[in-house]
């Protein structure tokens, strides 16, 4: 054991002898290195300046223009007159009468959906409350009632 010891401060010795701490060149290509990173930061601040200042100024201008453009008319000045939309009554029979509430429109939706799914729910005599809980409990009872049937 002792010989071992003695053998791998012996290589240890040798190969760690020739070798220095650094590179020779090292420090030199750190400087480097080191110039060319504050180089490309200092052109990516530039040119962040460069498009920010010209972004401010064209928005500066876009909103003097609205400015401009929308401005109150002075009081010495009439005020436009405003269009004229001739409206005239929508007649018994039109379809505008005859629009479903919200709440029927849910149930038509769901009655729909439950079709196309296969399943047969009771929209007439139901709420839409009923209709709702019955049409998200449906997948539902169909998995229970397949692990019931299946024993």
């Amino acid at each position: 054991m002792n010989e071992d010891v003695q053998l791998n401060g012996f290589l240890k010795a040798r190969l760690e002898g020739a070798v220095s701490g650094e590179p020779p060149r090292l420090g030199a290509i750190l400087r480097a290195a080191s110039a060319a990173a504050q180089a490309r930061a200092a052109a990516r601040r530039s040119h962040v300046c460069l498009w920010g200042g010209l972004l401010v100024a064209a928005s500066l201008a876009v909103l003097c223009l609205f400015a401009v453009h929308f401005r109150n008319p002075s009081p010495s000045l009439p005020a436009p007159p405003s269009p004229q939309v001739a409206v005239s009554p929508a007649p018994a029979s039109s379809p505008s009468h005859d629009v479903p509430s919200p709440e029927q429109t849910v149930v038509n939706a769901i009655d729909l959906l439950s079709s196309v799914d296969g399943d047969e729910l009771d929209v007439e005599t139901n709420s839409v409350v009923e209709v709702l809980l019955a049409w998200q409990d449906a997948p539902y009872n169909d998995a229970v009632f397949g692990l019931l049937a299946g024993n």
